[in-house]
């Protein structure tokens, strides 16, 4: 008996019992469904956790300060002068004051920093000009504002030029951010950014909580990050029993560590798919024995007129191969269409990743060889005078 004639008579089989046979598929579908889905939605969040901190740039070099006692306190000048050669530092020191505009009061974030944090941000104006050397110099009294609060404050009108309020003190806008997407250090739509000095004196306090070093010029971003520990534990010495109070990250280490957990978490969904995947080959297997019983007679009846031991189990098998292909179309079909709606709704794009797709409808044939090999081989070895005397 050729393929093509096995293959024709699997799809009558298949067939004579609809419901059945989606029924056996469906432990395939629902596997292939999951694999797909998770492993793209996997892939989805580690590109946009990926892409994000990319954005905040690979050579970028956060320095977190939390005093550990009353005389540790890094103020604005000790950040800047800490800086390695070869790199530009801003601070970013944020309190959420009351602010006055138009009339209209609300509880908005005010960063205190300085000109190289536009840079290091990736921030772009739309309108206006960003913070100068000049601005710190003389404690300007000058603020910059994100796009969603330009629109909030100041509806359909210019915001530049424009007074605000903060914690009663007059502050002019000079410029207007261009609007950003909300990412997982936040946006900076709905802040207010002034100069560190200027800051220093509405906060009451020259204390700075995070500085950030962006390495440029050409020097490596791990060089940058010895030398800052170098001249932060010659600023702040230590003893043994003592916590730094300074916590220093890579952003480039940062990202590695995410990719490597986002991977473990991907290859970790994908094996809890896998296992209802097997679940749906033990259907295939079980309801295969079942069919093998069923049809006893027919085998009998095909071993009397020549069909070898051979035939019967090509027969078999290529029916569990038909129904775990079948259920793996399905699967993957309805995947994408999930990935799909999710790729509308959700934040962040998801992709149906064909090399995922490919392996999932391969895991499923392979489902179908290894669990309707045995149903095939009990087929086969059937003798036909007992297939035949089966009722």
């Amino acid at each position: 008996m050729t393929i093509q004639k096995s293959i024709q008579m699997a799809f009558k089989q298949l067939r004579s019992s609809k419901l059945r046979s989606f029924l056996t598929m469906l432990g395939i579908i629902i596997g292939v469904f999951s694999i797909v889905l998770l492993i793209s939605l996997g892939n989805g969040m580690a590109k946009n956790v990926a892409s994000e901190l990319s954005d905040l740039g690979s050579n970028v070099i956060s320095v977190s300060f939390v005093p550990q006692n009353v005389e540790q306190t890094l103020d604005y000048e000790t950040g800047m002068a800490l800086a390695p050669v070869d790199t530009i530092a801003a601070p970013e020191e944020t309190r959420t004051e009351p602010i006055v505009a138009h009339g209209e009061r609300a509880n908005e974030q005010v960063v205190g920093t300085n000109q190289n944090y536009a840079a290091i941000k990736n921030l772009v104006l739309s309108k206006g000009r960003f913070l100068a050397p000049s601005d710190l110099t003389y404690h300007e009294q000058v603020a910059v504002i994100g796009a969603g609060l330009a629109e909030e404050l100041f509806p359909n009108q210019s915001a530049v030029g424009q007074s605000i309020l903060i914690n009663g003190a007059q502050f002019e806008v000079i410029g207007v951010l261009k609007k950003q997407k909300t990412s997982l250090t936040g946006s900076a739509d709905e802040k207010l950014l002034i100069p560190m000095t200027s800051a220093s004196r509405l906060f009451q306090s020259n204390e700075v909580s995070l500085f950030y070093y962006q390495a440029t010029g050409g020097l490596a971003v791990d060089q940058a990050e010895k030398e800052l520990k170098q001249s932060f534990s010659e600023t702040f010495p230590q003893n043994e029993t003592k916590k730094a109070p300074y916590t220093i990250l890579n952003q480039q280490a940062t990202l590695d560590a995410v990719n490597s957990i986002t991977s473990t978490l991907t290859l970790g969904l994908g094996a809890i798919a896998i296992i209802s995947l097997m679940v749906g080959g033990i259907g295939i297997m079980n309801i295969m024995l079942v069919s093998v019983t069923e049809r006893t007679r027919e085998i009998g009846i095909r071993k009397a007129i020549g069909a070898t031991g051979g035939n019967i189990l090509s027969q078999f098998l290529i029916e569990a191969i038909v129904l775990s292909l079948f259920g793996g179309f399905i699967g993957l079909l309805s995947s994408g269409l999930v990935i799909q709606l999710l790729s509308n709704v959700l934040s962040f794009a998801i992709q149906l990743d064909f090399q995922t797709a490919l392996i999932a409808l391969g895991f499923s044939v392979l489902t179908g060889v290894l669990f309707g090999v045995v149903p095939a081989y009990q087929a086969s070895k059937k003798l036909p005078i007992e297939a035949l005397r089966f009722e």
